[in-house]
């Protein structure tokens, strides 16, 4: 522009950042914000706001938090639409105690009057496990937009509460209010996060009859998801073959995860063969086929899909869990650097899984999926990151604390157990956020009720 004479003024070089943003580039839009400042003007809120909200729509959340201390160091002040980018971010990270710290900001600011924000909390509150919170802002908010709703629907469902989220549900509609795909999507989402198969069935066939959304590739997932989990794998089965468009990976991976819990290897090997030409790079299919095998005591198919991995240069995703201690993030890696107080964290897990078998505690050796004798099965299951990062959280936190961890994939059925054990020996609640939904274990029992 420059080069023809045109001299761009804010509003162009905002243009300029938020396209940056929304592709990606969150690189070259910072580059535009110090254009700005050479050509002489001043990045306002606009062109703050369009490099965190790009960053934060994107999935690069970290990114955008790091934006924001930019932002603060450059005196510009935030408004709803920033804050409600940064609530979204927290809630992609799950970052309870940073998210807290925005809520009371945008209170002294009167952000959440705005329903945009409110919307923003309720997401950020449900994705950090505190439920509570998520519940007590949605009630609270006036003139509720049915993206608010929505939010909140699929807050339940997150957790597992499907009775829940059908009652919400209804109050949309005797509130006046025509649901849409997206609504459809949580509801089914809480209906298989809970086994209402039933449910599920009705609400999949009212979306078209009663209100004429046509179902789309997402919907049809939650019912296979829910078909699947419920042990309906010939019912999921004949469903997928009847859909109206080409399965893609999110049906054959929900078909996959179905029948490893079910341990039906003829119609895993159908489904892992499909997302082996999908997605030929993702290793976790491999890794669940693989671990079928093993429940199975097949090590040769345990072998030839460890060779097709290797053939393909498939490489294992790195498995972690993490928990926040303070301000400090301490991350459990499989694979990675051990956690400097190693000694200490096995020292109080072997005093833990003592207690723990005095209550019932039995480990699941099933769920080492390597060739070796049971002793060494349940020495293996004590290095799983779960377990190690509820542990450190049971030694740094003080009495009674709650313990919170993220894992990136989904818990094991030993850990998972463990965890409960733990729950009752300790008197502590812990929230563990896996790779499909929230866990809640108090008192020796889980909010998934097992079906997860």
């Amino acid at each position: 522009m420059e080069e023809e004479g045109i001299i761009p003024d804010l509003v162009t070089w905002n243009g300029l950042i938020s396209g940056y943003s929304m592709w990606g580039h969150s690189e070259e839009a910072l580059a535009v914000i110090h254009d700005i400042r050479n050509s002489g003007l001043t990045p306002n809120v606009v062109s703050w706001t369009a490099l965190i909200s790009g960053c934060s729509q994107k999935g690069k959340y970290r990114e955008s938090l790091e934006y924001f201390v930019q932002m603060q160091q450059d005196r510009v002040k935030p408004n709803s639409a920033t804050v409600s980018s940064l609530l979204r971010s927290c809630g992609g990270l799950s970052l309870l105690q940073k998210g807290k710290e925005i809520h009371c900001f945008s209170a002294k600011r009167g952000f959440i009057e705005d329903v945009y924000t409110a919307t923003a909390l309720i997401d950020m509150y449900s994705k950090s496990g505190d439920l509570k919170s998520a519940i007590e802002v949605f009630r609270r908010t006036k003139n509720r937009t049915l993206a608010c709703w929505n939010c909140m629907v699929m807050g339940f469902a997150i957790y597992g509460l499907g009775r829940e989220a059908i009652s919400l549900f209804r109050e949309i509609l005797g509130a006046g209010i025509l649901p849409d795909s997206i609504t459809f999507t949580a509801v089914l989402s809480a209906c298989k996060n809970s086994g209402l198969v039933d449910e599920g069935w009705n609400y999949f066939d009212s979306m078209s009859k009663d209100y004429g959304i046509k179902p789309t590739i997402e919907h049809y997932s939650c019912m296979v998801d829910l078909l699947g989990r419920a042990g309906y794998l010939d019912e999921a089965w004949d469903f997928i073959q009847t859909m109206p468009f080409k399965p893609d990976a999110t049906i054959w991976g929900a078909f996959l995860g179905s029948c490893r819990i079910h341990a039906n290897l003829e119609f895993a090997d159908i489904a892992a063969k499909e997302l082996f030409k999908l997605e030929p790079y993702n290793s976790a299919n491999y890794v669940l086929l693989m671990n079928l095998h093993a429940m199975s005591k097949r090590w040769e198919g345990v072998e030839r899909i460890t060779s097709l991995m290797c053939e393909k240069g498939v490489k294992n995703r790195q498995v972690w869990s993490w928990i926040q201690i303070g301000n400090t993030v301490h991350v459990f890696s499989a694979e990675g650097k051990p956690h400097q107080d190693e000694g200490e964290i096995y020292f109080e897990l072997y005093h833990l899984v003592s207690e723990m078998k005095k209550l019932g505690y039995v480990p699941d050796i099933n769920c080492v999926y390597q060739n070796i004798d049971d002793e060494e099965k349940e020495k293996a299951l004590l290095s799983h990151t779960e377990k190690l990062a509820i542990t450190y959280g049971l030694i740094k936190t003080r009495n009674g604390a709650p313990i919170r961890v993220i894992k990136n994939s989904r818990i094991c059925s030993d850990c998972h157990t463990a965890a409960k054990f733990i729950s009752l020996a300790r008197r502590v609640e812990i929230f563990l956020k896996d790779g499909a939904r929230f866990h809640h274990f108090k008192a020796g029992k889980c909010s998934c009720n097992d079906f997860w």
